[in-house]
């Protein structure tokens, strides 16, 4: 799937402040409002999916997590995509989907996946809003990654990646987040797919979590509704993962 590749662009951007690369498992929790689980190595965080969105199951629907995560830094723990679309494709159909959204957990320098101690959120979002303003400055940590997700890009489905002008937006408080354009051109055929691309990037109870979400066949349109779902995203992890005082 080509629109996978480039989710693993977004999280190979994400890694820039802390890398490393892995597989979750998952389960989804009913609650009023339906919140799905996140399942870390010392806690459980909550979110609530968007409308008209569903869970992509790491079991039934193994072949698209390990294609995903072949290619990816972060460790994924969380897929969703449009419930019209995934029953189509469990019903057999095959298909581009339209919609994605992606929970990355970061993992700390040293591959542990427990939670940062002694660093505020205010310190992550500057970590990342230093990086991010490299991103075009050759040989940084973030062209690095990018020029990485090309070459992946290139290897595994044989199509050119072609990224354009990045937005920066914030941090406001509880996230930064980082919106862009891409297209990948068939090396055979010439044909271009353009997918539109929003990420936040957030410490969530001293994890580094960044959620992704994506349109395919997206336009430069589609970056504001994008970026609003990533915001009400996170702003409900904070919400509903909140440790009892």
């Amino acid at each position: 799937m080509r629109n996978l590749l480039l989710m693993s662009l977004a999280t190979l951007l994400s890694q820039i402040f802390f890398p490393n690369s892995g597989i979750a498992q998952e389960r989804v929790i009913d609650d009023a409002p339906r919140l799905d689980a996140i399942h870390l190595q010392r806690t459980t965080l909550k979110m609530k999916a968007p409308d008209g969105f569903c869970r992509v199951d790491p079991e039934s629907e193994r072949r698209w997590y390990e294609l995903t995560s072949s290619s990816l830094t972060g460790k994924l723990v969380g897929m969703w995509t449009l419930c019209e679309d995934l029953e189509r494709m469990r019903g057999g159909e095959t298909m581009e989907p339209r919609r994605w959204i992606m929970a990355i957990l970061q993992r700390a320098p040293d591959g542990g996946e427990g939670p940062m101690e002694n660093i505020t959120r205010a310190y992550a979002l500057g970590r990342w809003a230093e990086a991010f303003n490299k991103m075009d400055t050759p040989g940084s940590e973030a062209a690095v990654s990018i020029e990485r997700a090309k070459q992946k890009t290139r290897q595994f489905i044989a199509h050119d990646l072609k990224i354009g002008q990045k937005q920066i937006i914030g941090p406001d408080g509880l996230a930064i987040y980082v919106a862009w354009v891409a297209s990948l051109t068939d090396i055979a055929t010439g044909a271009e797919t353009p997918t539109a691309t929003v990420g936040g990037w957030s410490l969530v109870e001293g994890y580094r979590i960044g959620i992704m979400s994506y349109v395919n066949n997206g336009q430069t349109s589609d970056l504001n509704p994008l970026l609003q779902q990533v915001r009400d995203i996170i702003r409900s992890l904070d919400e509903f993962s909140k440790t009892p005082d």
